[in-house]
């Protein structure tokens, strides 16, 4: 019986691997390549907890992105290019420079080379930690619950550069959820971050999550004119 098994088996029987249907995510169906995307970012370790919520539309096929982002002094447009971030200027900086945005960070891998080349790559290492059933949107979907750690030997372009973007924030795992119908069409995806040791926050954790849906929505993405974007002094 389980009480006589020794405490080493009975831990393996606990954290085996799940159960599930094979995942191929290389032959899954993506309907369309735009997405609706919500981003949350925590930022936990001062006097209190610091969260910025951020709503909008990517545009997977051309790599860019647009999202309101909810601050404290009101909402706050930003638009992503491959792996560059941009920023509205406030209306008085507008007013002083006769530019609307500036440059302000470098992006997750996934659009410099695309979510769907990076989720196909990261499934040749990632384990399948949970595995469920749901029903969402008035569908039942397949739910693969996936953590990725990579290590700096990775041959493929886009496991390379997602490795030195982990290593550079400090971000020991990504948690990924990909959520399918029976007939491996993708509905959502999640992908979870934790980051301990930010240059951008010393002394602070950073949590980011990322959400993807509603694939296909009618998007069209016109990025920032070179002429009204601020260059940097």
């Amino acid at each position: 019986m389980l009480w006589h098994m020794p405490r080493f088996s009975q831990l393996m029987f606990r954290y085996r691997t799940p159960v599930h249907p094979p995942l191929d995510l290389g032959a899954s169906v993506w309907e369309g390549a735009t997405a609706k995307v919500s981003h949350t970012w925590v930022i936990a370790g001062g006097r209190r907890d610091f969260v910025l919520n951020g709503l909008g539309v990517a545009d997977l096929e051309n790599g860019m992105g647009m999202a309101v982002l909810e601050t404290e002094d009101g909402p706050l447009d930003t638009f992503q290019i491959g792996s560059e971030v941009y920023q509205s200027l406030s209306r008085e900086e507008q007013q002083e420079t006769g530019k609307k945005w500036k440059l302000v960070d470098s992006a997750y891998p996934h659009w410099r080379h695309g979510l769907r080349k990076a989720i196909t790559a990261v499934q040749q290492v990632a384990q399948v930690r949970a595995f469920a059933t749901e029903r969402l949107g008035g569908e039942n979907l397949r739910r693969y619950t996936l953590a990725v750690r990579l290590s700096g030997n990775q041959k493929d372009l886009t496991l390379a550069d997602f490795h030195r973007y982990l290593r550079y924030c400090g971000i020991r795992q990504v948690i990924y959820d990909i959520w399918l119908t029976d007939d491996n069409r993708i509905r959502r995806i999640r992908s979870h971050s934790i980051t301990y040791r930010s240059w951008r926050e010393p002394g602070r954790t950073v949590s980011s999550t990322s959400e993807y849906w509603d694939f296909g929505i009618p998007a069209a993405l016109t990025p920032p004119s070179p002429d009204d974007i601020m260059t940097s002094p």
